[in-house]
């Protein structure tokens, strides 16, 4: 998994420079993290979800992304061979609290951390992100050094920031001791396109979120189909955004003759084609939908560069037309 390593100095702390190698196609496991309650929507035995990442370790897929808020995942990546876990990247994430609000506090991102480490049973982290601060919390909590000196305690590796609100970043990004950056980014929520190759001009690592936007590129929805109660989505995804990306996702299949398995391919192509971008994280909810998306991955579109530059600004154009918000936890 890492092909160097060597000593650098920044800020005064000395750490090692570890070069993780992580797959074009990550596990997010948020979907799957309820394994409690069986009365509550999105219910997963845990059979089920060790099912999913075993299958996802056999395809070859060695980048797995948690958090202390995806309900047992931790402890279940965790119950692995230590072999296993060996051969994998492992990102957790800390800075939103369990009542939905955040916290940047570096004693609670501190203890967070600690706590996953116990749970995901090794004494240090692969990549470490915080989860949205604004770049008023990065300077005010002094967070970037706080990063540094848990690479210098030896409790993780990489460091990394999802961006939320990207104002700001601009000039962040430009910091040595940053790493990663986790952006929602997909053929629906095109805004970010110039943020990710400002990142890559950096040599930062890019990770994508929400590659098939909430599930709505993978064909199965129309306006008649929506979410189910209980569906995490319904708090991210409001009625008129919901319309508004449907007709989007219908002018783009139209314009170009898709097909809903089109549509899922070139959806994936998209992100998976883009070479600024290190790694995009797919969500699944049982073992049927990652092979799915891995079998569909591996076709990707065939689609000539010309025709599919073309679908790209026609999606940005059609993005400007009916402005839908993103994600927002």
């Amino acid at each position: 998994m890492r092909k160097d390593e060597k000593k650098c100095t920044t800020s005064g702390i000395q750490t090692k420079h570890l070069v993780l190698v992580i797959t074009k196609i990550g596990l997010g496991l948020s979907q799957l993290s309820n394994t409690k309650n069986k009365l509550t929507f999105g219910y997963k035995s845990k059979k089920e979800v060790v099912s999913i990442i075993k299958y996802a370790i056999k395809e070859k897929i060695n980048f797995f992304d948690t958090a202390n808020s995806y309900g047992e995942t931790e402890s279940i990546i965790g119950e692995l061979k230590k072999k296993e876990k060996l051969e994998l990247t492992i990102a957790t994430k800390a800075g939103l609290k369990k009542n939905g609000k955040r916290s940047f506090n570096t004693r609670y991102l501190e203890n967070q951390l600690d706590q996953s480490l116990r749970k995901l049973k090794i004494d240090r982290l692969n990549i470490f992100m915080l989860n949205k601060p604004t770049i008023k919390d990065i300077y005010n909590n002094d967070l970037v050094y706080f990063l540094e000196k848990l690479k210098k305690k030896g409790k993780i590796e990489k460091s990394g920031i999802i961006i939320g609100d990207k104002r700001g970043f601009n000039q962040i990004i430009k910091n040595k001791s940053l790493d990663f950056f986790s952006i929602l980014f997909n053929l629906l929520d095109t805004d970010n396109l110039d943020l990710i190759n400002n990142i890559y001009k950096h040599k930062k690592k890019v990770i994508i979120r929400s590659p098939l936007n909430s599930g709505l590129l993978s064909g199965k929805f129309d306006l008649l189909n929506k979410f189910k109660k209980g569906d995490v989505r319904l708090k991210i995804i409001k009625n008129n955004d919901y319309t508004n990306k449907i007709k989007k996702i219908n002018l783009i299949k139209d314009r170009f003759n898709l097909s809903n398995k089109d549509l899922l391919t070139l959806s994936l192509s998209f992100v998976l084609r883009n070479k600024s971008i290190s790694s995009v994280l797919v969500g699944c909810s049982s073992l049927k939908q990652i092979k799915e998306i891995i079998f569909y991955s591996k076709r990707l579109s065939k689609i000539n560069n010309d025709k599919f530059d073309e679908i790209v600004d026609f999606s940005r154009k059609i993005s400007n037309k009916f402005k839908t918000s993103s994600e927002n936890f």
